[in-house]
């Protein structure tokens, strides 16, 4: 194989408050698979992924190590080998990995593995987060599912849902952000194991109509609406749970966490997946939970979590879902832009909230 050019976004500048395009610039470099070492994979990236968690890596406050100056963006990936040294991994296999912004990448499984190893427990888990993984989809199912539903999005609203929250059969379940990409797994989810009511809040009219007509969410809010801004969020929750939400499945933080909490029910529970209304804030505006002693009152239970942890229930999570999306009864909706150039301005429509299910970048 000749020479390639990989083409690179790298981080241009340390981010304060909300991200722009100026915040990335273009660094590439050349690659060649004459440069593999024994163990060694080359790369070539197929499909983007952007995470609301991505914007954390750009601080110092993250649960891994920050993103330094100069660095390709880190972002997971649905990839192809073009050319191996390592006897487990062969050229043409798919594999979902924490690739980056960037064309093609040299790595070695071997060295991955040894993460458990690490003391720093961020560097631990950043490390962690590098390992590949096969992907393999059964035939006529679409590429993108191994990235999505059969990938991060999926564990997540599976581990955060069934092991974090512990679903139970005719709860009453609430999920914001519930037409991203995780929330409107969740939703699906919890219909599936039983929910007997299940809420989603959105932002506009066609996510609300998204979840009820598409997805099956017995009823949507729409934060965006005169009706909502007018009555309050909360009042809005309990017209549609009026006996109170058991299970809340927060991917928001703010002032959406502390209506779900004023609505819980006693013994209710809370899921914290995520704070995407958070990220952009400049770290002294973050806002933290006012009502936290509606918690205490109702004995209720709140939990987060980080996905790479329940890296034990992965099989059990991708049989499930798999199970799941052949009968039926979950739909991964995905929003795929096109295009390398296009990824700083893919990364901002993420927080700017134009998305609906899984936000993808075909490169």
């Amino acid at each position: 194989m000749a020479p390639l050019t990989n083409r690179r976004w790298v981080l241009a500048r340390d981010v304060k408050g909300k991200t722009t395009e100026g915040d990335f610039r273009r660094a590439d470099t050349r690659v060649d698979d004459a440069q593999l070492k024994d163990g060694e994979v080359m790369l070539k990236q197929l499909l983007i992924s952007f995470d609301p968690a991505q914007r954390t890596w750009l601080t110092d406050s993250s649960y891994v190590t920050k993103i330094k100056v100069g660095e390709v963006m880190r972002a997971i990936s649905l990839s192809r080998v073009v050319a191996s040294k390592h006897p487990d991994w062969q050229a043409g296999d798919l594999v979902r990995c924490l690739g980056g912004w960037q064309d093609y990448l040299i790595i070695s499984p071997d060295e991955v593995k040894k993460a458990d190893a690490i003391a720093d427990p961020k560097e631990r888990l950043t490390r962690q987060s590098e390992r590949l993984a096969k992907v393999v989809l059964p035939p006529g199912v679409p590429m993108e599912l191994g990235i999505s539903l059969f990938g991060v999005t999926g564990l997540t609203a599976y581990v955060g849902l069934v092991k974090v929250g512990r679903v139970k059969e005719g709860q009453t379940v609430l999920v914001s952000a519930a037409a991203g990409a995780t929330g409107s797994v969740v939703g699906q989810l919890a219909k599936a194991y039983g929910a007997k009511t299940v809420v989603g809040i959105a932002g506009g009219p066609e996510k609300c109509k998204f979840l009820v007509e598409t997805l099956g969410f017995d009823a949507a809010i729409d934060y965006k609406s005169q009706e909502t801004k007018r009555k309050g969020l909360r009042r809005c929750i309990m017209e549609r749970c009026p006996e109170g939400v058991d299970l809340f499945f927060d991917n928001v933080g703010g002032e959406t966490l502390e209506a779900g909490i004023s609505c819980l029910r006693e013994f209710g529970t809370v899921v914290l997946c995520g704070a995407i209304g958070e990220y952009q804030k400049p770290s002294k505006e973050i806002a933290g939970i006012r009502n936290y002693f509606e918690l205490v009152k109702k004995s209720a239970r709140v939990e987060g979590f980080l996905v790479p942890r329940f890296a034990s229930s992965f099989g059990e999570a991708v049989d499930e879902l798999g199970r799941l999306s052949k009968s039926g009864q979950i739909h991964q909706a995905h929003d795929i832009q096109a295009g390398f150039e296009s990824l700083p301005k893919t990364f901002i429509r993420l927080f700017e909230g134009r998305n609906t299910g899984k936000l993808l970048c075909k490169l």
